[in-house]
């Protein structure tokens, strides 16, 4: 997105395609506008979940932080949700900063997503990534079992009990 236009307008259709989660009918589209130095972005989503929130962000190529968060998107008793984003090229990081999708959210399990230019795979290396971080957590959390002692180690002697108690003294 160059500084360099006045005006541009461009239409993303949000497919259900690139979701980590079939969850639903989900539906969206967004309105990206551009006057001057000053980004508008408009997100629309429909049949998702009833008076739920959702988390918008645009995927970037920055290596370090891939996920711009813009806001939250909420839906009203139909499952509706409209939100309209004004950005401007610092908030964005500048010329050297591209920005490659928009992806709808719930927490870490993305809903809807969608390419602003052309499709570079961006969405899927992002996707990729999320999948290799849950399993890594997921290893992480269920370490290997280590036997460290040997069973012999805590067998004991058994030694039978003599009866201390004799029979004439014991009543049920």
């Amino acid at each position: 997105m160059s500084s360099s236009l006045s005006y541009s307008r461009r239409f993303i259709i949000l497919k259900k395609e690139y979701a980590t989660v079939k969850k639903g009918n989900i539906k969206g589209h967004c309105k990206l506008e551009r006057r001057g130095p000053k980004v508008f972005l408009t997100v629309n989503v429909e049949n998702g979940d009833i008076e739920t929130i959702y988390n918008v962000a645009l995927l970037s190529n920055d290596k370090h932080a891939p996920i711009i968060n813009l806001g939250k998107l909420f839906t009203d008793n139909m499952g509706k949700g409209k939100e309209e984003y004004t950005l401007t090229e610092r908030e964005l990081g500048g010329r050297e900063l591209k920005v490659n999708g928009i992806l709808v959210m719930t927490d870490k399990d993305i809903l809807l997503g969608g390419y602003i230019d052309k499709e570079d795979g961006s969405i899927e290396r992002y996707i990729n990534s999320l999948i290799l971080e849950a399993e890594t957590e997921e290893t992480e959390e269920t370490p290997a079992y280590e036997e460290t002692h040997t069973e012999e180690a805590y067998v004991e002697e058994v030694r039978p009990v003599e009866s201390v108690i004799s029979e004439e003294e014991y009543t049920p």
